[in-house]
């Protein structure tokens, strides 16, 4: 297991904050590559082994991979699939077990809070937020 000691009290929120921004993002960054690569043309399928070794060889990519391959559709490779259903406006949004939309975008509203309040400002948790609100519409819960 990887237990870091972070600081005093609340430094531990503020380091899960940080986790589940690049979680987040990278999750669905893969969405939108996936959407257009297949817009394109492209085996998305085949898009982590020409991504091995490289910048884009991520564990949001890997773990998509896995979770295509093996199931079941859980954690950030859920929220992939559901954000690449929207965007493509493709096959219906994958049904939710335990992180649901509104579980992500309470993730969301927890770090825009603490954006706040410490004057940072997020364009692209801002930008996320709303196409959670909007998945999150979509879905229903």
């Amino acid at each position: 297991d990887n237990i870091t000691h972070m600081g005093p009290t609340g430094t531990g929120q503020a380091t899960k904050a940080c986790n589940q921004m690049i979680g987040f993002l990278s999750a669905f960054a893969v969405a939108e590559a996936l959407v257009l690569g297949e817009r394109l043309g492209v085996d998305v399928a085949r898009l982590p082994d020409a991504f091995a070794g490289g910048f884009a060889d991520t564990p949001a990519i890997r773990e998509w991979r896995r979770n295509m391959a093996e199931g079941p559709l859980i954690g950030l490779p859920l929220h992939t699939e559901a954000m690449r259903a929207f965007l493509s406006n493709g096959p219906a949004l994958p049904a939710y077990g335990g992180a649901s939309p509104a579980n992500l975008r309470k993730d969301i509203d927890i770090i825009r809070t603490l954006a706040r309040q410490t004057g940072v400002t997020l364009p692209l948790i801002e930008q996320m937020a709303v196409m959670v609100g909007l998945l999150h519409a979509n879905r229903g819960g």
